[in-house]
């Protein structure tokens, strides 16, 4: 959006609304053009620039930007009035910035909490209404916090992560009035770190000889509460022995197929289900050999079942 005064150019709110979008990206999805609602980019007539005057207000409303003017009269700015509604968005939007990042270590499916606290150096009461953005996941321990004069207040929000990648949010504490205090608001990162090696079950007990296959059928469960189509990968490694000498197969290791093998590419589970899973081990290398199984659906989530397996030395010819 090219500004060059504060008249006709900003009449259309596009500036508005990019600037808020800057501080609040959440806002991108609503005022997307391309949807059903969304900003109109060249606005042909008073119904047009009417919605997005409306668009914009509405969102500032919403995350406490109380602007006290109504879509009619910000269209009816002058350079004046315009010049006052940008710096009132210039001295508020900075308050949107994160503060920190709250990260959220731990492991896949495991409910992580952390608490935030909030200081009230005041003598006065403040109200916060609580918004997050971003990853439905996170969720808060209530919509509200209130903290009396010259006291702190804790606040939880926990996720229970579905995948292994980084999923972010915000969460926004919007001051209302408690007694007569109205206090800036508190926007906070949030992010997940989870384990990347973490599985719902090991399964160490696979053991066989040197070129000799064998196939171990697991019961596998759905531990979402929706149905998933869930793609199979398989990630493996050879343990190498803590002490000892290698053994001398170990130097070709990277020539032979790999130990673990399935045949399953993807599995398909109600909710609460349980289906038969197989995964061949047939090693060609002395010592353990580990293999991750991920089971993934992009909407669902994933989870995780580890298998270690124990090449003993080929049997007697």
């Amino acid at each position: 959006v090219r500004i060059s005064n504060f008249e006709g150019d900003l009449r259309d709110c596009r500036a508005f609304a990019a600037a808020l979008v800057s501080y609040i990206p959440s806002l991108a999805s609503r005022f997307d053009p391309q949807k059903d609602g969304g900003l109109v980019l060249t606005p042909a007539n008073a119904i047009d620039l009417e919605r997005n005057a409306t668009l914009v207000l509405d969102a500032m409303r919403e995350y406490g930007l109380e602007a006290r003017t109504t879509p009619r009269e910000l269209l009816e700015h002058s350079a004046r009035d315009n010049l006052l509604f940008t710096s009132f968005l210039y001295n508020t939007l900075p308050q949107y910035v994160p503060k920190t990042t709250v990260k959220f270590k731990g492991k896949l499916l495991e409910t992580i909490t952390k608490t935030i606290e909030l200081t009230n150096p005041t003598k006065y009461a403040i109200d916060y209404t609580v918004s997050l953005d971003g990853c439905e996941d996170f969720r808060p321990s209530d919509s509200k916090l209130h903290l009396d004069p010259k006291a702190s207040g804790t606040f939880a929000i926990s996720i229970k992560p579905r995948f292994t990648r980084k999923v972010e949010g915000r969460v926004m504490f919007l001051s209302g009035r408690g007694g007569t205090m109205s206090a800036a608001t508190m926007v906070f990162a949030l992010e997940t770190e989870v384990d990347h090696d973490s599985a719902l079950k090991t399964i160490d007990t696979i053991e066989t000889a040197m070129y000799e296959p064998v196939t171990h059928d697991v019961l596998i469960e759905n531990p979402f509460p929706t149905n998933g189509h869930f793609a199979v990968s398989v990630i493996q490694e050879y343990i190498k022995p803590a002490t000892g000498k290698p053994f001398p197969e170990e130097e070709s290791l990277h020539h032979f197929p790999d130990a673990f093998w399935t045949p399953t590419d993807t599995v398909s589970l109600k909710k609460g289900d349980r289906a038969k899973f197989s995964l061949q081990f047939l090693p060609c290398v002395r010592g353990r050999f580990r293999a991750r199984v991920v089971f993934k659906d992009d909407k669902v989530g994933e989870f995780a079942y580890v298998f270690v397996g124990n090449c003993l030395p080929p049997k007697p010819s």
